[in-house]
């Protein structure tokens, strides 16, 4: 009816009368968030979760009131425990999109449990796969990034970042074929892709096929020409075939780039 103050008075009432209702303290919470009062709305959240700790309504709006007022990390902390508390309650997409911020805060366990919620609720979702893949790779979990990766290549099979992002896999387990394969693929796909061909020539480079790398440097410089790292490799590459002017070249270059 609008009547806040009225509202917020029985409430008051009421919890003179059963202090542990966890519901009414969550309600509080509510009132204060709509009038901006973040740490009374805070307050009343967190006793309302003390008391009853699988109110997922509470979790839910505290982590909105972290959110609106400018603690998106804390906020993307208590969104997934509602959602622990209730998988059913968010999309795949959300879950997605909530493990994409708890990734981008360093929380990798986490990232990963909400990429395989959105599996769950929805198996075709090539995207939480390829993410999936992207964090058990950074914690060298390699079987399972594998897997990841090649189930959203199954899914997807014309996103080149999943190609690419299994061929680096391959090619810190010293499967250098394996990795010039997905590197090719990812190039067929993206002809743009630079780091495939920077990617590409370093594993061509380790075989002593000097020439081909050569050439994927300096494609990678024709792509993104104010790296300097690709202009030092390319340099390595030059100097190791004997092509000492062109390895000047391309260090000097290098250089220049580094001092800007």
């Amino acid at each position: 009816m609008g009547k806040v103050d009225a509202a917020r008075y029985w409430y008051a009432e009421a919890l003179e009368i059963e202090p542990n209702f966890a519901e009414i303290h969550a309600n509080l919470g509510s009132i204060y968030a709509q009038h901006k009062q973040w740490q009374k709305s805070i307050a009343c959240y967190q006793k309302a979760i003390e008391i009853k700790p699988d109110l997922v309504s509470a979790y839910r709006n505290l982590a909105k009131v972290f959110l609106q007022s400018g603690q998106p990390q804390v906020g993307a902390e208590y969104w997934y425990e509602a959602l622990t508390l209730d998988i059913n309650w968010a999309t795949a997409e959300e879950h997605f999109t909530l493990g994409n911020t708890l990734l981008e805060h360093g929380k990798l366990e986490k990232a990963i449990s909400c990429y395989q919620r959105a599996i769950q609720l929805q198996p075709s979702y090539a995207d939480a796969y390829h993410n999936l893949g992207e964090v058990l790779s950074v914690q060298e979990q390699w079987e399972d990034a594998i897997a990841a990766y090649q189930q959203a290549i199954e899914l997807n099979p014309n996103y080149e970042g999943s190609h690419y992002s299994l061929g680096k896999v391959w090619a810190s387990l010293d499967r250098r074929e394996d990795a010039i394969a997905c590197y090719r693929t990812a190039i067929q796909l993206n002809s743009h892709f630079a780091q495939a061909y920077q990617s590409l020539g370093e594993v061509l480079d380790s075989r002593g096929q000097l020439d081909e790398a050569i050439g994927c440097y300096e494609k990678t410089i024709e792509l993104k020409p104010d790296i300097w790292e690709f202009h030092h490799k390319l340099g390595d590459a030059l100097q190791e075939k004997g092509e000492i002017d062109g390895a000047i070249n391309a260090y000097n270059r290098a250089i220049e780039l580094a001092q800007n």
